[in-house]
């Protein structure tokens, strides 16, 4: 344990904390994992003072320049219980691994790439790629062969967040979806929100074309309806970050 001072007296802050910290404030972490772990810290509610403290527990939600806040806040604590951190060389690292897999994408979806270096976007890092043996894995899992345009994103990345927490691609994706009485098979690619919490974005499987792609459908579970929107993976992933809600 280290003894660290802050507002309101001292405490005991674990190293584990004061590690997830220096973390964060380098961008070496998702903000949405800092966000997960600030639950199971009640002292950073004291660390943050009350207004910061709620934009913390809900970063995923915020613009930008509420998040940057918090990160300032914590940076100051950092330095004065003189603890190293690089903030400045955590932010280059994080933005060139970002611009590496935008370059990698853009071979093959240069709309894509192009949109998603748009703030507008509000895209977080992107994760690892899918090696072949993964690959292999997740098509013995769901019991058919990927899409080659999908297949081609997998080996760039796993996946992002971006629009708000609107549009997810995790490592948790494709899965297997039971989809609708009477509809064809379909298999879950994305978290998509563009009506209600709980969305997604479908391949549908039965409607696979000779060259081995999948239309792409919107799942709307209020309704609930399934309706396809791309003819696929590749043609939708270039659309997706601009579609609105209708």
């Amino acid at each position: 344990m280290r003894r660290l001072k802050f507002r309101g007296g001292s405490s005991a802050v674990d190293t584990n904390l004061i590690d997830e910290i220096v973390a964060f404030v380098e961008h070496r972490i998702e903000d949405r994992v800092f966000e997960q772990f600030i639950y199971r810290h009640d002292t950073l509610e004291d660390l943050l003072g009350p207004d910061l403290y709620m934009v913390a527990i809900s970063i995923r939600w915020n613009h930008p320049p509420a998040v940057d806040a918090v990160r300032n806040r914590l940076a100051r604590l950092l330095e004065g219980w003189g603890v190293p951190f690089d903030r400045a060389g955590g932010l280059q690292r994080k933005m060139g691994k970002h611009e590496r897999v935008l370059n990698d994408l853009a071979a093959q979806f240069p709309k894509f790439a192009k949109r998603a270096s748009s703030k507008r976007a509000r895209l977080t890092q992107f994760l690892p790629p899918v090696s072949e043996a993964e690959l292999s894995s997740i098509e013995t899992r769901i019991g058919v062969r990927l899409p080659p345009s999908y297949r081609a994103f997998l080996q760039i990345t796993h996946g992002f967040e971006a629009l708000g927490d609107t549009l997810k691609l995790t490592a948790t994706h494709p899965r297997k979806h039971p989809g609708l009485v009477g509809s064809p098979s379909v298999v879950t690619v994305a978290d998509w929100w563009l009506e209600a919490d709980g969305d997604e974005a479908l391949f549908v499987v039965d409607g696979g074309r000779d060259d081995g792609e999948w239309p792409v459908a919107y799942y709307g579970h209020a309704d609930p309806r399934i309706e396809i929107v791309c003819e696929s993976f590749g043609a939708w992933l270039e659309k997706v970050l601009v579609w609105r809600s209708r």
